[in-house]
């Protein structure tokens, strides 16, 4: 057998749920059991009470609205069909899918939903999964795929997608029968039933499995000659590890075609949460996956999320009509192959493109609840909880964001999980004492503000102490920064929201200490206000000239500094940059000593005044 290559993935390691998930383990002890929690011999302020302790957060943010923060609905038969499944998990598994993006695909935020819900409604398997590596892509926070062989592959990204498209969003094919992928978990994924999606066929080759390294192989018939969009296999262990080969059994049969594979725990309860997200995928492009009607019908969800959309629109101005035409027709296929399912449509937060706060964001969180309401969904306003327009720069500033304030840092994601798993609970909450059954609309709205505020949110435990800014220096690390100020390193990591010790020259950290060392190397800070409130624009004072420099078209983060005589080091730690990659229109902090920028560039004596987008 060839050597496995490891897949181009997105994420660079993988660490364990516990260390990915750390509120999951933060000895906060949910309702003794599923069953206990679920049964209908459970006392209704009992279920309740207990239901409530579990609404936390690890850290609060006052641009996001926590008091608004529900699902929300304009027919009580949505909320009920969902509740009373998610009641019931003791004695019926709930089954779960939840269709996305690039914001999904990685699975850090809906990864954090499951696992929660899983703590507290009992496990039911880990959900859809995908040899991502065969098809170019990466996988999920909590997997490597590897490969090898010839694959092709297709998605309903593809104006017309050159394979058939199943639910997942992917498809892989391949003739080589020498082809094979391994997935390979970061810890036991308390599912021994594998269901493998795929195009049945007598021409088909049949598949060998390997599970958990064990050398004895599992093979399958492809052509089962059952009328599900899957075969199934069952193993006697949690499964770990899965390798995937082919074998040929008859001249007739030249080639393997896969659409995903499901992996579920063979008892009929708990939670079985599905997320299925495709980089760059939206309404449009699921529409495309010509497969998915029936190999939704096969996996019969309890609940469908629709959490796309955004990239529906995101490079150009949203033709309201039209998408409220497209989420209604996809809500409708839905409805239509699994009619007994709740549907939960979810909206995208703010987000910039090219530099600029995209106006259509809000016009689709309008659209999406007025389909959602018309058609009897639940409804998700996570554009409005997030905190409206321009709120995605408070996101960046508080290092929720990335640069390029449309994907988030990993904090982010797990705050956006955190915030899903709330609004469930919390209006379960509500629904089970009877509050808004037949409807339950949040009111009081603010989807854009009159002016935007920006604000920082410090750490909570600085009451009465110095705050510094400390400009890193080259050799430094957090350790030694730390025990100059008589802090500790996770102090000085939740200050200034770091995930990780990685620190770089220049770089300004916020320190909260009674001492401050007399060789201390300290930078004034300037705050900028906006609406009364303040925040860390970044950079230092006393070193030269401040100007701002708008970046044009083709410039370089080492090309801007060279011409302003500093370090490209210097730039990010007064911008507060996470990287060195730029955008074109954005503006630049630089303190120069010439004075001025040099030709043919231009400066603002301050920043430009926003033009209300």
């Amino acid at each position: 057998m060839k050597l496995l290559k490891p897949a181009t993935c997105l994420l660079l390691f993988i660490l364990s749920a516990a260390e990915l998930f750390p509120g999951i383990t933060s000895g906060q002890k949910p309702p003794a059991d599923s069953s206990s929690v679920v049964s209908d011999t459970t006392a209704r302020e009992d279920f309740i009470k207990e239901l409530s302790t579990l609404i936390t957060y690890q850290k609060q943010y006052d641009f996001i609205r926590y008091d608004q923060n529900y699902l929300e609905w304009d027919k009580e038969e949505g909320a009920k069909v969902f509740f009373d499944k998610l009641r019931n998990t003791g004695n019926k598994k709930l089954k779960i899918v939840h269709f996305g993006d690039s914001h999904v695909q990685a699975d850090i935020f809906p990864g954090y939903v499951r696992n929660r819900l899983q703590e507290i409604f009992g496990e039911g398997g880990r959900g859809f999964v995908f040899p991502a590596a065969s098809a170019g892509t990466h996988a999920a926070y909590d997997y490597l795929t590897q490969t090898t062989g010839r694959w092709e592959n297709a998605s309903g990204l593809q104006f017309v997608p050159k394979l058939d498209v199943g639910i997942f969003g992917r498809t892989v094919r391949t003739s080589d029968v020498s082809a094979g992928f391994k997935l390979r978990f970061s810890q036991k994924t308390n599912s021994s039933v594998i269901r493998i999606y795929l195009k049945k066929s007598p021409a088909s080759y049949d598949i060998v499995l390997f599970i958990n390294g064990n050398k004895e192989p599992l093979k399958v018939k492809a052509d089962d000659g059952n009328p599900e969009s899957y075969v199934t296999v069952t193993t006697d262990s949690e499964i770990q590890l899965i390798e995937l080969v082919l074998e040929k059994n008859s001249d007739s049969q030249n080639f393997f075609e896969c659409y995903g594979i499901l992996l579920e725990s063979d008892q009929d309860k708990g939670i079985l949460y599905s997320s299925i997200g495709v980089n760059g995928g939206g309404i449009k492009s699921l529409l495309r996956q010509n497969l998915m009607p029936a190999q939704l019908k096969d996996y019969n969800p309890d609940a469908v999320l629709i959490d796309v959309g955004l990239n529906d629109f995101l490079s150009s101005t949203l033709e309201y009509a039209g998408s409220k035409n497209d989420l209604q027709t996809l809500i409708m296929l839905i409805k239509q192959t699994v009619p007994d399912a709740a549907i939960i449509v979810i909206n995208p937060m703010d987000f910039y493109y090219r530099g600029r706060s995209v106006q259509s964001s809000k016009e689709y969180a309008v659209a999406s609840r007025d389909v959602a309401f018309a058609n009897g969904c639940l409804f998700y306003d996570y554009y409005n909880v997030s905190g409206g327009r321009y709120s995605m720069q408070n996101w960046f500033l508080n290092r929720l964001s990335q640069w390029d304030r449309l994907h988030l840092q990993f904090a982010g994601y797990i705050t956006k999980g955190e915030l899903f798993l709330n609004a469930i609970l919390g209006s379960m909450v509500s629904y089970s004492k009877n509050e808004h059954r037949e409807k339950f609309i949040v009111e009081n709205k603010v989807l854009e503000p009159a002016a935007p505020v920006f604000t920082y949110n410090a750490a909570s435990t600085t009451e009465g102490k110095l705050k510094t800014f400390y400009k890193v220096k080259s050799g430094d690390i957090l350790a030694s920064v730390a025990t100059k100020y008589g802090v500790t390193v996770n102090d000085i990591k939740a200050w200034n929201g770091l995930q990780g010790e990685t620190i770089y020259s220049g770089q300004l950290l916020v320190i909260y200490s009674g001492n401050q060392p007399a060789a201390a190397n300290i930078s004034q800070v300037n705050d900028v206000s906006v609406s009364g409130k303040k925040y860390t624009y970044g950079g230092t004072t006393g070193e030269g000239n401040k100007l701002y420099h708008r970046v044009s078209s083709g410039e370089t983060l080492n090309g801007i500094a060279l011409k302003y005589g500093v370090s490209a080091s210097q730039i990010m730690g007064w911008n507060n940059m996470q990287s060195s990659r730029i955008y074109a229109s954005n503006f630049l902090v630089i303190y120069s000593s010439s004075g001025s920028a040099p030709a043919p560039y231009k400066t603002a004596s301050k920043p430009p005044a926003k033009s209300g987008d």
